[in-house]
């Protein structure tokens, strides 16, 4: 599913997929980034949209490479360290 999305789907029909444009979902995504910004432990200096962008590209992006690298280890054994650098690309500071 995630090589069909980034290499079959131009990035101009993103728009076209249900799940991006449910609100109920997308908003619960908002609403809790938006939190963490209030609250100081999210970075606050881009929007919380941007940080839904950081968090979802970083994702899907790691996700694609251990598809197309046909990793034998599962990505779940990396899940601390990559946390780590999820939480440092959008933490406050």
């Amino acid at each position: 599913v995630m090589m069909l999305l980034v290499t079959a789907i131009p990035a101009s029909r993103h728009r076209n997929i249900r799940i991006y444009e449910s609100p109920e979902l997308m908003g619960a995504f908002l609403g809790v980034l938006k939190d963490g910004q209030a609250r100081g432990v999210l970075n606050n200096r881009v929007s919380s949209k941007v940080l839904l962008d950081v968090f979802m590209g970083i994702l899907g992006r790691v996700g694609l490479m251990h598809i197309l690298r046909a990793d034998k280890q599962p990505i779940t054994d990396q899940f601390d360290e990559l946390f780590h650098i999820l939480w440092r690309a959008m933490s406050a500071d």
